[in-house]
C-alpha cells in the first residue's frame, strides 16, 4: 500500500482512539479520529487562524498546527496558489476516513493548516 494512501487504523490505534486521552486533540468532524493535539497549535505569520479564498472562490478558515499525526499527505506538493509564500502545500486527509482536513505546508519548516469547519 502506498504510504500516502489513508489506511484503516490498526487495532492498537483504534484502541487509543477509544480511550480518553490525557491530552486534548482536535478531531475529524466526519469520524471523530484524533487529528492534532491541541497543544500543537501555533501562530504562523502572527496568527493561529487564517482565512483564505482559493481560485474556485471557496473560502477556507484554517488553524495552524506544528504537527498533525492523524492526517496523511496525498498528491504532489505545489507552490501554485500557495497561501504562505515560500511554502509548498500538500493535501492532508484524515487517516481513518480520508476526509479532507487541510494542508501541510513545506518550506524552511513544516506546519499544518487544518480546516476549522472540518474539525471538532
Amino acid at each position: 500500500m502506498d504510504a500516502r494512501t489513508p489506511e484503516r487504523p490498526s487495532s492498537s490505534e483504534a484502541e487509543s482512539d477509544t480511550r480518553a486521552s490525557e491530552e486534548p486533540w482536535v478531531r475529524c468532524a466526519d469520524c471523530s479520529a484524533e487529528i492534532a493535539p491541541v497543544a500543537a497549535a501555533i501562530s504562523v505569520n502572527g496568527a493561529h487562524l487564517h482565512e483564505f479564498v482559493n481560485p474556485s472562490a471557496i473560502t477556507f478558515v484554517v488553524r495552524c498546527f506544528a504537527q498533525a499525526p492523524g492526517a496523511v499527505g496525498v498528491g504532489e506538493r505545489s507552490t501554485t496558489w500557495t497561501w504562505f509564500p515560500g511554502f509548498a502545500w500538500e493535501i492532508e486527509l484524515c487517516r481513518r476516513c480520508a476526509a479532507h482536513v487541510g494542508w501541510s505546508f513545506h518550506g524552511v519548516s513544516v506546519f499544518y493548516g487544518l480546516i476549522r469547519d472540518r474539525l471538532v
